[in-house]
């Protein structure tokens, strides 16, 4: 679904993927925590992957989780980033060693990771500033709202309701909370998957600063 936006996906791992993206968010940079030498990302669609993170979930530490960054694919073109090269350890051999970081082996029916459609840049760390246009990716609306919007930044209080009997009063209270990021959750994509690409875009694009979200008290 986001692929119609151009965009490509950073997912977390493991049992602690929501701590990690939260990490990220703090920190405002994805980092090579692992010390290869290069950031990792996925071209393909989410909408597409939806379906495989149900049996990732299956396992204690799943090779991805449903949380991340998403970045503008022509952004992170004009920084350096390029698709991963998919072959044997040959043709590796055979690549200058300048372009080895972009290499993955590839084995038909033993080591067959083509289907992420890797992306890679070469760097340590990817500062997620204003420079860059990028989206948060939750499971849930509620943690896409914890991410998203500043819920430490209340707006005024709103009271909405009817005295009952004479003297008990019924109603509710809301605030308003200001947009951090842009972002979007799987519950957000399975239902924007409904609509046509042209609605997905625009509901994406027109994502900024100014949006509040209404939160009950």
């Amino acid at each position: 679904m986001l692929g119609y936006y151009g965009l490509i996906h950073h997912f977390t791992k493991g049992a602690i993927a929501i701590d990690t993206l939260n990490s990220i968010v703090n920190d405002q940079a994805i980092k090579d925590i692992k010390n290869k030498g290069v950031i990792c990302f996925t071209e393909a669609p989410i909408i597409m992957l939806d379906e495989m993170f149900y049996l990732f979930e299956e396992y204690q530490e799943p090779m991805f989780a449903r949380y991340g960054i998403a970045v503008k694919k022509s952004d992170l073109y004009e920084l350096g980033a390029r698709p991963v090269i998919y072959g044997s350890n040959d043709e590796r051999d055979s690549l200058p060693c300048d372009l080895r970081w972009r290499f993955e082996q590839y084995i038909p029916n033993v080591r067959d990771f083509s289907w992420l459609r890797e992306w890679r840049i070469k760097a340590n760390e990817l500062p997620l500033d204003n420079s860059l246009d990028f989206f948060v990716i939750t499971k849930t609306k509620a943690e896409l709202i914890s991410f998203a919007f500043d819920t430490e930044d209340i707006g005024d209080i709103e009271i909405d309701g009817d005295v009952e009997d004479g003297s008990e009063f019924h109603g509710y209270a809301y605030t308003t909370i200001p947009r951090k990021y842009k972002g979007v959750s799987f519950e957000d994509i399975r239902e924007l998957n409904l609509l046509s690409k042209h609605q997905m875009n625009i509901l994406l694009k027109n994502q900024n600063s100014s949006d509040t979200e209404k939160m009950s008290l």
